[in-house]
């Protein structure tokens, strides 16, 4: 059985009191299942129609209603606008989602009719998955505000008139102004130069290279001032020429200091052993053809040891010697040491040297 519209049914009356049908504005016939529009012939000052959530599938036997502005057909079955929708000239919003509406410049020639029409919603219809749908619609109807329940803003109206209008001044246009047309003498190309201004071109350009190569030789005489940089780990590069200079400065200075520091307390203890003060000094130096700094994290220590009685000497030292890695100094080791050195008996030692990582 085939569910017509009763629109009689649903003011106050059931439709009996005619001045009630004539007055009627806003009539709402949602979800009713209705297949068919019929009885809206007395229903002259109809401004807005809800007939959403039915089964129809076109909108016909509305030609004497044109007077309505909003229509919510939403949720059916319409595959076309043919019938009664071109007879409402003054129609402002129109809800034709979820539907079966394809061929979308068929229906555009239908709706750019409606001068008024500000609210236009095609959710869900074949139509939408066609390329530029969005602006192709923005195109076709200026007029329009909102389209599928988004405000339409003026990027995209300058977008679909440039892209699908092909109207290239658009694409000239910059914060809402349009920029200004450049002159014929800006494309006229620029008169060789003489040489008095090539001259002058590559002089500008030695003076820029001198500044630049002053401003290096300032920061690199900025290092030479600090005595204690700090070193490049990790395979990093290695220091700029001034912290190599002042580092090679300071260990001088400090192997003279040291010297000094010697001689003024008298003969060292290892000169019997044929080690200077400057072969102690290279602890702390490495020679200029490895490296020209010191790594924080490397220590070297030389061990003095009697080369007799050896067995009893590291009999006491064997329980406390420490593990890998770690830095022990042997105070007993080195008193016998110096009280021999002191009453002429110092004998036969063995010199060792010891590289230890911090």
């Amino acid at each position: 059985m085939v569910v017509i519209s009763r629109p009689g049914d649903e003011i106050v009356g059931g439709g009996k009191n005619a001045n009630y049908i004539k007055e009627t504005k806003e009539l709402i016939l949602g979800n009713k299942g209705i297949e068919k529009i019929r009885g809206f012939e007395e229903f002259t000052s109809l401004e807005s129609l809800w007939l959403y959530g039915n089964k129809l599938k076109k909108i016909n036997n509305l030609d004497v209603n044109f007077r309505i502005r909003t229509l919510h057909v939403q949720d059916n079955q319409i595959c076309t606008l043919k019938g009664s929708l071109s007879s409402f000239k003054f129609l402002e919003t129109l809800d034709i989602a979820n539907n079966q509406l394809r061929d979308l410049e068929k229906l555009l020639k239908s709706l750019e009719k409606f001068k008024f029409l500000k609210h236009l919603n095609l959710k869900g219809n074949p139509c939408c998955e066609e390329p530029d749908y969005r602006l192709l619609v923005i195109h076709a109807m200026p007029g329009l505000k909102v389209l599928d329940q988004h405000v339409i803003a003026t990027a995209e109206q300058v977008k679909a008139k440039g892209l699908i209008g092909g109207d290239i001044a658009t694409l000239t246009v910059a914060f809402g102004k349009r920029t200004p047309e450049l002159p014929a003498s800006y494309f006229v190309p620029n008169p060789p130069q003489s040489r008095i201004e090539r001259e002058l071109v590559q002089e500008a350009a030695w003076v820029s290279d001198k500044r630049t190569i002053e401003r290096g030789e300032a920061e690199l005489a900025m290092f030479s001032y600090n005595p204690h940089p700090d070193i490049p780990r990790n395979g990093s590069l290695p220091p700029n020429a001034g912290t190599k200079r002042a580092m090679e400065t300071w260990h001088t200075q400090t192997l003279d200091a040291s010297r000094d520091m010697s001689l003024s307390m008298g003969p060292s203890p290892f000169a019997d052993t044929g080690i200077s003060n400057r072969t102690l000094g290279s602890a702390s130096q490495p020679s200029s053809s490895n490296s020209s700094y010191v790594a924080k994290d490397h220590l070297v220590l030389y061990s003095c040891t009697p080369s007799q009685n050896q067995e009893l000497l590291f009999a006491g030292t064997k329980t406390t010697q420490p593990g890998p890695g770690s830095v022990y100094f042997d105070a007993k080791g080195y008193k016998r040491f110096v009280d021999l050195k002191s009453t002429g008996t110092l004998g036969v030692w063995d010199m060792r040297k010891n590289e230890v990582r911090i």
